[in-house]
């Protein structure tokens, strides 16, 4: 040794920090229970919901319009999407077995070729979601906004079920509670805006597609970089990715088929106009409760409740009711032709209920309006009065003024 280099026997050392085992155990805990929560909930989940919702109920009020949107919609009905279920079930297994297994251990081939072949039709997917789109905003604009939206989707989403699986991991006394105290936190806020739970599900709705397409990029990452494996594609990869290929174009081909068909059973006249809370009562009838009343619309207790409503600030605030109405015939009509979905439009109800909830609360329990007259609104035997005969003995058939001045027009309704 060179008597320039000092003696490291002579040398005090520090001592080296060590990470604390809470921070290390909290911080691995959070990464794991993440990557499972993704998964699962983006990848699983809520593209299982998006293609059951979109599936079942289809188009609300499409019509023969020739804009390219409008087929992209009814390729998601159940007609058309059943050709392409086994692909997107094919990569769904595959993905949740990558999420729970062992990836100290190889992947296999086929485990592979799932995951990413998942990737692949997901980004279809969110390309037709896109053109579906079309019929209102620009499908390049949509694309960018989902881009921008989905992280920030995808990560806030998650924080509740982390600190729930963290809480119930941690937490064995009240002092656990307070060394988890952001957790908790976490907990409260989501707490306290759950009544918005409808800003939850259309986030939900219109990033389904990207995180779908995020999830199996994650765990095409993984399969592809594990263990630092030389990937060797045989003869009967190639033959196989070859079969999946034309697999995946003929169901593509098939889908677009039924869609076109669908197209031409839709009616070549555009349906009327109508306003949020009508086009939020189109929606499953199991759900919103809409009934026929006799009505060119279905009626809801939500339609009927905003209604007395409108008419209660009508008699009571005018110029306040005056000002109200002038923003919701701009506003109203614009939202409402944006609901092409049955399923939107049960999203639509459920996002409206602490609407509900506080007419509720004026109507009945400050103005004290009973229940029957509320029960009578819409319906049309109640807000036609009875008049005496015309010539000939016919029955009178003229609206009310109050009824030609509300009932068309009203604030929550057409």
């Amino acid at each position: 040794m060179s008597e320039l280099e000092p003696d490291e026997s002579d040398t005090p050392t520090e001592p080296a920090l060590e990470e604390s085992p809470a921070i290390r155990i909290q911080g691995t805990l959070y990464a794991r229970l993440f990557r499972y929560c993704f998964l699962i909930l983006w990848g699983l989940v809520v593209p299982t919901a998006f293609l059951a919702a979109s599936s079942i109920y289809g188009g609300m009020d499409l019509w023969q319009s020739g804009q390219f949107g409008t087929c992209c919609v009814l390729v998601f009905k159940a007609r058309a999407m059943v050709w392409l279920y086994p692909l997107v079930a094919f990569s769904g297994c595959g993905l949740a077995y990558q999420t729970f297994r062992n990836r100290q251990t190889a992947a296999p081939l086929a485990l592979k070729f799932a995951i990413l072949s998942g990737a692949f039709i997901w980004f279809e997917l969110w390309i037709a979601w896109c053109g579906a789109t079309s019929h209102e905003f620009s499908p390049y604009l949509w694309s960018v906004l989902t881009v921008i939206a989905a992280p920030l989707v995808g990560f806030l989403f998650l924080q509740p079920l982390i600190a729930i699986g963290i809480l119930a991991i941690r937490v064995r006394n009240a002092m656990d509670l307070i060394d988890n105290a952001p957790y908790v936190g976490v907990l409260l806020l989501f707490a306290v805006t759950l009544p918005w739970y409808g800003i939850y599900l259309v986030a939900s709705i219109i990033c389904a597609a990207p995180l779908a397409l995020s999830a199996y990029v994650w765990a095409s990452a993984e399969v592809i970089t594990a263990n630092r494996q030389r990937w060797r594609i045989s003869i009967a990869g190639i033959l196989t990715i070859f079969v999946w290929l034309s697999v995946n174009f003929a169901a593509w081909r098939r889908a677009v088929l039924v869609a076109v068909e669908e197209y031409n059973r839709l009616p070549t006249e555009p349906p009327e106009p109508c306003f949020i809370i009508t086009a939020a009562a189109q929606g499953h009838a199991s759900l919103v409760g809409s009934r026929d009343v006799g009505q060119s619309f279905r009626v809801t207790r939500q339609l009927q409740l905003l209604k007395a409503l409108e008419l209660l600030l009508h008699t009571t605030l005018p110029s306040f009711h005056r000002r109200l109405r002038r923003i919701y015939n701009r506003v109203g009509p614009a939202i409402a032709r944006r609901i092409r979905f049955a399923w939107l439009a049960d999203v639509v109800y459920l996002t409206l209920k602490p609407a509900e909830w506080f007419a509720w609360l004026v109507v009945r329990v400050v103005a004290g309006v009973p229940r029957p007259v509320i029960r009578r609104v819409y319906v049309r035997h109640s807000l036609t009065p009875p008049c005496p005969p015309g010539p000939n003995n016919q029955a009178c058939d003229q609206e009310p003024r109050h009824a030609r001045h509300h009932g068309q027009h009203g604030i929550f309704g057409q």
